[in-house]
C-alpha cells in the first residue's frame, strides 16, 4: 500500500469494523472469494494485519486461514 500512516491506520481501523459488523463466518467467505493465497498481489496483507489488531477475536479465522494456504 502507498499510503501515509495515518492513511493505511484509516484503511486497517475500516476493514476491521468492517469484518466485527459481518461476522467471521460472512467475512471469512468474502476473504476466500476475494483472494488468493498464490497471487502474491492479492494484498491479502491488509485483511491480516487489520485483523491482528484483535487477535483473540479473530483467532479462528487465523486458523482457518492457515489450514487454507496448507
Amino acid at each position: 500500500m502507498d499510503l501515509n500512516e495515518s492513511q493505511k491506520n484509516i484503511v486497517l481501523n475500516k476493514v476491521l469494523k468492517y469484518a466485527n459488523k459481518i461476522g467471521r463466518i460472512e467475512f471469512e467467505m468474502e476473504v476466500i472469494k476475494t483472494f488468493s493465497l498464490e497471487d502474491e498481489s492479492s494484498n491479502i496483507e491488509v485483511v491480516y494485519e487489520s485483523l491482528s489488531n484483535d487477535c483473540p477475536k479473530w483467532s479462528e479465522y487465523f486458523r482457518n486461514e492457515i489450514i487454507r494456504g496448507i
